[in-house]
C-alpha cells in the first residue's frame, strides 16, 4: 500500500502525531478504512469487475494493513510481488 501511495501516486502519506503521542500511519495498520478507500482518497479509481489470472514472484510480504468486517478488526497482508503472467480470463 505504501508504495502504490507514495511512489506510484506521488503522495507523501508521513506520520503525524495522535492525540497521546504516538506516531499514526494513515495508510498502514492504524487506519482500519478498507484499502480500496484508502486509495480513493488520493485519487485511485476502482473499476468494473473482472477475472484474471496472475502468476506472481513474491519479493515482500507484510501483515501491516487492518480494516473492519462485520465489527471486527482483520488483518490484511501487503504483498510486493513481480507479475511474471496476466491473462483476462
Amino acid at each position: 500500500m505504501r508504495l502504490l501511495v507514495e511512489d506510484i501516486a506521488g503522495h507523501n502519506p508521513g506520520f503525524r502525531k495522535s492525540p497521546d503521542g504516538i506516531g499514526w500511519d494513515r495508510y498502514g495498520l492504524d487506519d482500519p478504512t478498507h484499502p480500496i478507500d484508502k486509495l480513493r482518497r488520493v485519487g485511485g479509481m476502482p473499476l468494473r469487475g473482472r477475472r484474471v489470472e496472475i502468476v506472481y514472484r513474491i519479493a515482500e510480504m507484510t501483515n501491516e494493513q487492518a480494516t473492519t468486517v462485520d465489527g471486527k478488526e482483520v488483518r490484511l497482508n501487503d504483498i510486493l510481488a513481480y507479475p511474471l503472467y496476466i491473462a483476462d480470463s
